[in-house]
Order: structure tokens, then C-alpha cells, then sequence
């Protein structure tokens, strides 16, 4: 078996790999699609060249699909990205100990939270911010379930949107956001670059951004180091980053305990 074929046949033993083998082939001329994308991303490779590479194997692929798809109808009641996910960020968030990197130094903040998944960290904004606040949540998964928030002071709204596609002008009745919340996201990002170039011009009233990220040198439950594994390879966003895309913009660097750190940005 050559290198190639060993790469295939490796790839149609990954759940992961074979439905975005499988899209990536039925995308058309959409070069820029979320699956070609991420098949790039699989294989290390240009989008063009990763097409390329798998196309000679559509057969295989498409076998796979079908074998994949037989087997996951055969399952029933399988849990939800909310049931199976939004538990684990909710427990990882009440890691969180010191509340006060939460402060918004003006009154009734109007916060934009992308990726904000369950919303684990609304309720700490609640407790050190004079109410009423503003609380805009963001992301793709808001397609298929909803978060809820009942916290005393917030008025929240959510909003379910494809971060790689496209992010709309962010406002809220007439209320500018000032405010870009970033908890345990940008290591999901393909490339930290372009998000920020892309939202940064949607958002021409923001004073603050707050970033988020466990700490480089420690290690959290299974479920939680195996999400960040698939996404970044264990690479945790560090203050070196950070200094990368903001020179001389983060004005504080804050512990939230013995899991987290808090990155403040002034811009």
C-alpha cells in the first residue's frame, strides 16, 4: 500500500473524517465550503490540493458514506450537541473563581458573546455589572438548540449564526455592542487572523475585548482536553498571540482561578 492509500484508508476509519471526505466531494465549485475547509485542515494541505488528493478515491469514500450512514440510523436517541456538550462547558466554567476581570468599567454594557454555547459565564457579567446589561449570543449550533438565561438583570437575546460564513453588523435596538466576549473559542478557529479582520469592522463601537482561555499549563477533564485536541492539537491561545494581533493593546492579564485566564483588550 502506498502513502497515499494509507492516508485514505486511515481517514475511512474516522468519523470525523468521513462525511467531510464525503461533503467536500459534492461541494461542486464551492471552494470555500465549511467541509473543504476543514478537509484541508485534515490533511494539512491548500483546499485545491486536498480535493485533489482525495478525488481519485470517490468510490472508497462514497462506500464509506453509505456503511457510515447505515450504521448511525441503526442509533437511537443519540444526544444532542446541547445534551452531550453544553454540560461539560457549564461545568468548566463554574472552574471560574474570581468574578472581578468581569467588570465592564461603564454602566449597562451591551456584551457580544461569539461562541457563547450554553452561556456558562452570563450570570458572572450579572454579578459584578450594574443591570440592566445587554447580552447578544452568538453561534452556529443556536440552529439546532437554543440556550436559555433567566438571570436576574440581563436582557439576552441569541443569535445563530455560522462564524465562518458570515457575521452581521451586531446591534441591539438602537444599542451598539462595546463590549466582544471570547470564552474558550479562538482555539476552534481555523485562523485567528481573518476572524478578527472580519468582525472587527462589524463592530465600530467596541471598547473592550475579553478573551477567555484556559491556562497553557494545565489540564482539565477528559471531554473538555479532547474537544480542544480535535480542534487546535492541545495549543492553548497565550498572551504571545494575543501581542501578535493587538501590539501593545492587552492591559491586563488576569487569573481566574487555578483553570483560566482573563485577557483584557482596550482598543
Amino acid at each position: 500500500m502506498n502513502q497515499d492509500d494509507q492516508v485514505i484508508t486511515n481517514l475511512l476509519t474516522s468519523y470525523r473524517a468521513i462525511p467531510v471526505m464525503y461533503s467536500a466531494l459534492h461541494d461542486g465549485s464551492v471552494v470555500g465550503s465549511v467541509a473543504r475547509r476543514e478537509l484541508a485542515k485534515i490533511l494539512h494541505m491548500t483546499i485545491v490540493d486536498a480535493v485533489i488528493f482525495i478525488a481519485p478515491y470517490r468510490a472508497q469514500i462514497i462506500y464509506a458514506m453509505q456503511d457510515f450512514r447505515l450504521y448511525v440510523v441503526l442509533i437511537s436517541g443519540i444526544p444532542t450537541f446541547g445534551e452531550a456538550y453544553w454540560p461539560a462547558m457549564s461545568g468548566e466554567a463554574t472552574l471560574v473563581k474570581n468574578l472581578e476581570p468581569f467588570k465592564i468599567p461603564w454602566e449597562n454594557p451591551v456584551i457580544l458573546d461569539v461562541g457563547a454555547g450554553s452561556v456558562p459565564y452570563v450570570g458572572n457579567f450579572a454579578d459584578v455589572n450594574k443591570a440592566p446589561i445587554i447580552y447578544l449570543a452568538a453561534d452556529k449550533r443556536y440552529k439546532k438548540c437554543v440556550p436559555k438565561c433567566s438571570v436576574t438583570g440581563v436582557e439576552f437575546t441569541s443569535f445563530a449564526v455560522d462564524i465562518e460564513e458570515s457575521i452581521p453588523y451586531y446591534g441591539y435596538e438602537g444599542n451598539p455592542v462595546d463590549v466582544l466576549f471570547l470564552a474558550n473559542f479562538l482555539h476552534c478557529l481555523e485562523d485567528i487572523d481573518a476572524f478578527f479582520q472580519h468582525i472587527l469592522p462589524c463592530l465600530p463601537d467596541l471598547k473592550i475585548i475579553k478573551i477567555l482561555e484556559i491556562k497553557p499549563d494545565c489540564n482539565l477533564d477528559f471531554l473538555f482536553d479532547y474537544h480542544m485536541f480535535q480542534h487546535c492539537k492541545g495549543h492553548r491561545f497565550n498572551f504571545f498571540d494575543l501581542d501578535r494581533l493587538f501590539p501593545g493593546k492587552c492591559k491586563e492579564i488576569a487569573s481566574l482561578g487555578d483553570y483560566h485566564e482573563m485577557y483584557t483588550i482596550e482598543l
